[in-house]
């Protein structure tokens, strides 16, 4: 659109310079955070291995630290899955073959 008033013109800039700068800053710490959370997901799960190895040598059996490992990550993830509400119904897992529950396919 092309404004032949320079007033007016000059007040669309002041106007939409703001919010235009405003939504690349966002999207720069937006980038800036991702990029952070990456880095640290990764740097934590090169810990995984030397603290399952920890974990099975103090319990004394590897089975028994696997479980449980699973058993703190089935906590966090459960506590997730309730922040977040919506949860599918009994009728919708009817639907699902036992072999994919299993991670089969």
């Amino acid at each position: 659109m092309k404004v032949r008033n320079t007033r007016i013109a000059q007040k669309l800039r002041e106007i939409e310079t703001p919010v235009v700068l405003s939504i690349d800053r966002f999207h720069e710490y937006a980038f800036l955070l991702l990029t952070l959370m990456v880095i640290t997901v990764g740097a934590a799960l090169t810990f995984q291995a030397p603290v399952n190895a920890a974990l099975a040598t103090r319990i004394g059996d590897p089975v028994w630290a696997a479980a449980a490992s699973f058993e703190v990550g089935f906590v966090l993830l459960s506590g997730i899955a309730l922040f977040r509400g919506a949860a599918p119904s009994l009728a919708q897992f009817q639907n699902v073959r036992w072999r994919v529950l299993t991670g089969a396919h």
